[in-house]
């Protein structure tokens, strides 16, 4: 075993009796084009890269862990290190407290239901997720009670000697400049607009049976839908013509 499934058999999931299952890290050997000579591990002895059976699982653990991100479980805190640094367009902390203080206080004022689609790697120690989220704003003073829907990546740089998370960067699709309160053309900060923009939204749904749907990408003026499979009926109608 490589020196992330150390790291990650050492975490212990403080509300569940679920078994994680801990990556073994392999070193990918590399050849230097100009001299011929080839290694596979830096002088400390830590893997140049992530890659194959271990990458997955890792990927494997995260997902899973991920599911619980707004739950009674929780995220695991042993998978994430003590100073690990969380960045998004309205939010930036530097240590594990304030990034688990984000996702409490998401959780019990937006009741939010996140959706990952998808984990590639993105990097030699980086993985970047891509999810939709979907928050409700609190019925006072938002009497008209206005739904949040976001989609983006998170993008997570893993410590080689520990694997465990030590950056957590998310986007927006909504916004064009990311990073905490990074500021449009207007002067305000981009984040604050979207926010504004969609809390604020006072037009509605007409109240007709439609398809379920799910929204993959969210824009700053159109969405991506997959909408679930459905059949469409077809019948004569009145005056001899047909629809």
């Amino acid at each position: 075993q490589g020196p992330a499934a150390a790291g990650l058999a050492a975490s212990r999931r403080r509300a569940s009796s679920r078994r994680l299952r801990t990556p073994t890290t392999r070193a990918v050997a590399t050849t230097d084009t100009t001299t011929g000579s080839t290694g596979s591990t830096t002088g400390a002895g830590t893997p140049l890269r992530l890659e194959g059976e271990a990458c997955e699982r890792l990927k494997a653990v995260l997902a899973e862990d991920l599911t619980h991100l707004f739950d009674e479980v929780g995220v695991d805190k042993g998978l994430y290190e003590g100073d690990v640094k969380f960045e998004d367009p309205l939010t930036k902390y530097d240590n594990i407290d304030g990034y688990l203080f984000n996702i409490g206080m998401l959780k019990n004022v937006f009741k939010p239901k996140y959706t990952m689609h998808s984990m590639e790697q993105t990097g030699d120690w980086e993985l970047t997720t891509r999810w939709t989220m979907e928050m409700s704003m609190p019925s006072f003073p938002f009497f008209w009670r206005p739904a949040l829907t976001f989609t983006g990546t998170s993008i997570m740089g893993i410590t080689p000697e520990t694997g465990r998370v030590r950056s957590h960067f998310d986007t927006w699709d909504s916004i064009k400049n990311q990073g905490y309160f990074t500021r449009g053309d207007s002067g305000t900060p981009e984040g604050v607009v979207e926010i504004m923009k969609q809390v604020f939204d006072f037009t509605s749904t007409p109240d007709l049976e439609t398809p379920a749907y799910a929204v993959l990408r969210r824009f700053g003026s159109y969405e991506v839908r997959e909408y679930e499979p459905f059949l469409v009926a077809e019948t004569p109608g009145g005056g001899g013509g047909e629809f």
